[in-house]
């Protein structure tokens, strides 16, 4: 009996071997990804990209309308501009362009210290100016010389062939004259309605750039010839 006993354990050990083996099990997902959106677990959040209003496109957030460096002028599409805004421009980039020609000059020849700062003072303020209606034109599709007008380009021819001693008066009256010119333009521009909006944000942050260095202008083109 007791070896009866024995071998009927050992046949219902086998029969419940073979019954597991036999037992289907769910397939496995190939990879070792892991999971989806869909399979996050409770608590994940979902992010659902937002629309990029400004190129039609999907992005994560939408971009913020910014203003280029030191100036307010903000960077968003706008309509194109009338034709006395496109010659304010011009006629700005211009004078901006032969300033700061003159002034490269003057801190390669001048004798006195005053005038160098001078130049370097108007080097810093055209060239902001200059940039300022470079931003504006390239967004609003306006084209922008790339050299001085035929009169300022004979002036500074002239300024190139002063003698030693008559370079610092003649560089600072043709700066102080350049200044004025490009200031007239623009305060008119920056108390006029009529002018574009951007425009004439352009045109008031311009004059605030050019007053700075208009006395030392008038300061120096009034001084005696250096022998």
């Amino acid at each position: 009996m007791p070896a009866r006993h024995g071998l009927s354990g050992v046949l219902l050990l086998a029969l419940c071997g073979v019954a597991l083996a036999q037992t289907p099990q769910a397939p496995s997902k190939p990879g070792n990804e892991g999971p989806g959106p869909s399979e996050a677990g409770p608590g994940t959040p979902v992010q659902t990209p937002t629309p990029n209003t400004f190129t039609g496109g999907v992005t994560g957030r939408e971009p913020d309308a910014q203003a280029a460096p030191g100036s307010s002028v903000p960077l968003h599409p706008l309509m194109p501009l009338d034709a006395d805004d496109v010659a304010l421009l011009r006629r700005v980039d211009r004078e901006a362009v032969a300033q700061l020609d003159a002034a490269q000059l003057a801190e390669q020849r001048a004798l006195d210290a005053q005038t160098r700062s001078l130049a370097v003072a108007l080097t810093a303020a055209f060239a902001r100016v200059r940039e300022g209606a470079r931003l504006i034109a390239n967004r609003r599709g306006v084209s922008l010389p790339d050299q001085p007008d035929r009169a300022a380009q004979r002036s500074l021819a002239a300024l190139r062939k002063s003698p030693a001693g008559d370079f610092d008066r003649a560089y600072a009256q043709q700066a102080l004259a350049g200044e004025r010119a490009a200031l007239e333009h623009l305060e008119r521009a920056a108390r006029s309605l009529e002018v574009d909006r951007e425009v004439r944000t352009f045109a008031a942050e311009g004059v605030s750039r050019l007053r700075a260095p208009l006395h030392l202008a008038e300061q120096l083109s009034s001084m005696p010839q250096q022998g």
